[in-house]
C-alpha cells in the first residue's frame, strides 16, 4: 500500500507535514509519479457523542413522551436536519441526510437544538460534560 502524506495549503503553497519522511519516501521512487491532492475527510462524531445522543438526549425525551428512542431519532432528524430537495419526474422529494453523515460542527448544533427543544418542554438534558452514560 502506498503511504499517504498530509499537509496544508498556505497562500497557494503546499506545506507537507513530516517533510523528512516524505523526502525519504521520494528517494525510493524512480521515473514518473502521480500526485493526488484531496481534502481530508470531515471529522465525524465520536462513539462517546453517539452514546450521549442516544443514551441521554433520546432516552430523556423517550421517558418524557413514552415514544421509543428510535422514534425520537427519526423525530429529531425531521425537526432539526435540513432537507435537500430532489426533483424526479416533476415530483419534489425531501431527503434528510443520516445523522451519521453530520460533521462535528453540524452534530454539535444538532444536539444543541435537541437540548433546546427539551428545555422548552420541561425536559432538562444535561450538558455532555456533566453526564455519565453507557
Amino acid at each position: 500500500m502506498e503511504p499517504i502524506f498530509s499537509g496544508r495549503v498556505e497562500n497557494g503553497r503546499l506545506v507537507i507535514e513530516n517533510l523528512d519522511k516524505f523526502r525519504e519516501y521520494l528517494t525510493t521512487l524512480q521515473d514518473r509519479v502521480q500526485i493526488i491532492v484531496r481534502k481530508p475527510k470531515k471529522k465525524q462524531r465520536s462513539n462517546e457523542q453517539n452514546r450521549y445522543l442516544r443514551g441521554v438526549c433520546y432516552k430523556l425525551l423517550s421517558e418524557w413522551s413514552g415514544d421509543t428512542t428510535e422514534e425520537w431519532h427519526e423525530i429529531c432528524k425531521q425537526m432539526f436536519v435540513e432537507p435537500t430537495k430532489k426533483i424526479i419526474d416533476g415530483n419534489t422529494y425531501e431527503i434528510r441526510k443520516s445523522s451519521t453523515a453530520l460533521n462535528t460542527k453540524e452534530f454539535t448544533d444538532y444536539i444543541e437544538k435537541i437540548r433546546r427543544f427539551g428545555a422548552e418542554h420541561g425536559v432538562i438534558i444535561p450538558d455532555p460534560d456533566q453526564t455519565y452514560y453507557d
